[in-house]
């Protein structure tokens, strides 16, 4: 199984439910679809270090229906990709 530390994350706007639109790994950008498709390979799989705490990071589905991604459970209260810095696309 291959393992990507995600490094930073595109906000997507100011929606309410603070889905994220891609994020950053192996010094490439992600669509938030393409990392699910990447994430949902069987060899695959993505992490986040912040505060040195190690967080797996999974997909998840809101009560509408709509696929996000976000961190297992790890102590600290919030989706620690949202900590992350944002991704420089330039």
């Amino acid at each position: 199984m291959a393992r990507h530390q995600v490094t930073c994350y595109t906000p997507d706007n100011n929606d309410s439910d603070r889905r994220i639109q891609g994020v950053g790994f192996n010094s490439l950008y992600y669509s938030l679809d393409e990392a699910i498709q990447f994430l949902r390979a069987a060899e695959n799989s993505l992490y986040v270090s912040y505060n040195g705490i190690v967080s797996e990071v999974v997909e998840s589905t809101s009560a509408l229906g709509r696929p996000y991604l976000k961190t297992s459970g790890d102590g600290l209260l919030g989706n620690n990709i949202l900590n992350l810095p944002v991704c420089n696309r330039s």
